[in-house]
């Protein structure tokens, strides 16, 4: 029996002497200063709204700028989610290295569609369907959605949230569809330039090359509607040439109709 209680004081002992080692421990880190911070960004492609001075400018006006502080006064959990609120993040990872130097990572939110809407307002939507602003530095040549577009422009709105009612803001939700489909697709990426929402509320496309609009209507059957784009495009236009149709109607099932100038 005595063997069994000297065996948990020596536990409780063991325990203890962690407990106060860990505790002395954090404490002395606390202590420590910042050396530096690097900055690591991720831009996927070649649009770089995003440079490190932006996020140093950022840290200093927010005075989250960790270099030269004691690690108790700002944490790298507080930088994360402060950077992770910046429009053009998609996602930031921020942690203290044996150094005493913070890594900042951030991933860059990537336009692949600039909105241009009825009410004179200009913003893109990202890969994930996150609007962004504008940036009045730095300019993105991609995909332009324009037209009888009258949604207002809202900060970090979704387009592909829902609600019980289906998609809150539909007609954003099938340009961004669309604009997906294309950058997705090499050869439609090669040859459309503009997305247009008519005063049906239809969407047309307007290539790069030729006079013609291309109206889908909907979002319905997209694939097969941009098929039998790729197609006519492919055999279609060879024959006819780029400026003997004035439209080229692809909303019917299997159907491409077109109207000549």
């Amino acid at each position: 029996m005595k063997r069994l209680w000297w065996m948990i004081i020596l536990v409780v002992l063991l325990l203890s002497g962690c407990i106060v080692g860990w505790v002395w421990s954090k404490q002395q880190q606390d202590l420590r200063k910042y050396n530096r911070v690097s900055i690591n960004i991720h831009h996927e492609g070649n649009d770089d709204f995003l440079l490190e001075k932006d996020i140093l400018n950022y840290l200093n006006k927010a005075q989250i700028n960790p270099t030269g502080k004691y690690k108790n006064q700002i944490k790298t959990s507080m930088i994360e989610h402060e950077l992770d609120d910046l429009s053009y993040v998609e996602k930031a990872h921020v942690y203290s290295e044996l150094s005493d130097n913070i890594r900042i990572n951030i991933k860059q939110r990537v336009p692949f569609v600039r909105v241009s809407n009825a009410l004179g307002e200009q913003f893109y939507i990202d890969k994930t369907g996150v609007c962004i602003p504008l940036d009045n530095e730095h300019t993105s040549r991609i995909l332009i959605a324009n037209g009888n577009i009258f949604y207002r422009f809202e900060p970090d709105f979704d387009v592909n949230k829902k609600n019980s009612n289906g998609f809150i803001n539909p007609l954003l939700h099938e340009i961004y569809e669309v604009a997906s489909f294309i950058e997705k697709d090499e050869f439609l990426s090669a040859q459309i330039e503009q997305i247009y929402i008519n005063k049906d509320r239809e969407i047309e496309l307007i290539p790069k090359i030729g006079n013609q609009t291309i109206l889908l209507g909907d979002t319905s059957l997209l694939a097969d509607k941009m098929k039998r784009l790729r197609y006519f495009y492919r055999y279609g236009i060879p024959k006819a040439g780029w400026n003997k149709y004035a439209l080229i109607n692809l909303k019917y099932k299997n159907q491409v109709i077109c109207t000549k100038r």
